[in-house]
């Protein structure tokens, strides 16, 4: 599934920058030269000269100017991001009129790619941390015919939906206990749910002796059988303890998303236990020139954190949870089933 695109709007970009070349400067010196020239010795050829050199490097910078003007971009890109992971990016870059290039604008500094048409081309992202992207910043760049000048400009564009970086699920030997099934009916593929009944019948041909429950059939004096009310499932609970930032906590994450996984491979019900710092976008910073740095982000303001206890049905809910997971110990909430405590010292069944 794509991250739904996303344009750019006025506010979000710089205005045109434009650099003369070496080439361009070595020009312009000898078009001064020859205007000097002329004024001294009134030579109509050196005149032509000037003028002809400037006409030369006037259309070229504005040419090139023109290129970056009237640019739009249009990003797409994966759902679900695996932080320390490159990944491509789908780009189009819409009001072209001259072949123009891309670069994100962050560090290290990507391939460029040249964009030619507004046919999308493909970008290739660095590894993100695990986290939110709200926004990413482009870098487009043209030149003029004759290439004496380059055109940049800063975008800022910015997913209508943000793009969640989970952490790559990292190798963990839980020990799994000896489950026990909660509820019924929940899943059919439940394997080690126990198979839970709610009452006994007479014996038809053709029950399965499995069925036959052998205590009621000695109450009764005939053979009964339990009549089948659903399969149990297995029920885990997985609390993240992320601790403080840094290297812990990525390693914890990673294996918080390898247990929840495992579980909802098995066929059991998995609650993801965390706390829960609501995605909120870095302060917005100035873009800078198009030749320059990447901007640095400052922090966004304090984030409030709540406990989220959610059942996660799927990798893409367990990645999307433990993005926007917040550092320290969640309160454990009441649970029917098994629970388990992801930490940095491991997997701790209380």
């Amino acid at each position: 599934m794509a991250v739904p695109g996303a344009t750019v709007e006025p506010k979000d970009s710089t205005r045109p920058y434009l650099r003369p070349t070496p080439i361009a400067w070595a020009l312009m010196a000898l078009a001064a030269l020859a205007a000097l020239l002329w004024l001294v010795t009134d030579s109509k050829p050196q005149l032509a000269i000037a003028v002809a050199l400037a006409a030369a490097i006037g259309i070229d910078a504005v040419t090139a100017r023109g290129a970056v003007t009237g640019l739009a971009l249009r990003l797409h890109g994966p759902a679900d991001v695996v932080a320390g992971e490159p990944t491509d990016w789908l780009l189009r870059v819409e009001g072209t009129r001259r072949p123009v290039t891309v670069q994100p604008a962050i560090l290290p500094r990507p391939q460029k790619l040249l964009v030619e048409g507004a046919r999308p081309g493909r970008v290739t992202m660095p590894p993100f941390v695990v986290g939110v992207v709200h926004h990413l910043v482009f870098d487009t760049t043209a030149t003029g015919p004759v290439g004496l000048f380059e055109a940049g400009r800063r975008f800022r564009v910015a997913p209508t939906t943000p793009v969640y970086v989970g952490p790559r699920p990292l190798p963990v030997d839980p020990e799994w206990p000896t489950p026990r099934a909660v509820g019924f009916g929940l899943s059919e593929v439940a394997p080690l749910g126990d198979d839970l009944f709610r009452s006994v019948r007479p014996y038809v041909r053709g029950d399965e002796r499995r069925r036959v429950h052998w205590k009621a059939t000695a109450h009764h004096g005939e053979l009964m059988v339990r009549e089948s009310d659903g399969t149990g499932v297995v029920a885990l609970q997985v609390v993240v303890d992320l601790g403080r930032p840094g290297p812990d906590a990525e390693r914890t994450a990673g294996w918080a998303a390898s247990v929840a996984g495992d579980a909802l491979t098995k066929g059991w019900r998995v609650q993801l236990v965390t706390l829960n710092a609501k995605p909120v976008p870095h302060a917005l910073v100035a873009l800078g020139s198009p030749f320059g740095i990447p901007p640095i982000f400052g922090l966004g303001p304090p984030v409030p954190m709540d406990l989220l206890a959610r059942r996660v049905s799927s990798h893409q809910d367990i990645s999307h949870q433990l993005a926007t997971a917040g550092f320290g110990a969640p309160v454990t909430p009441k649970w029917p089933g098994l629970t388990c405590v992801v930490s940095s010292g491991g997997v701790e069944w209380p």
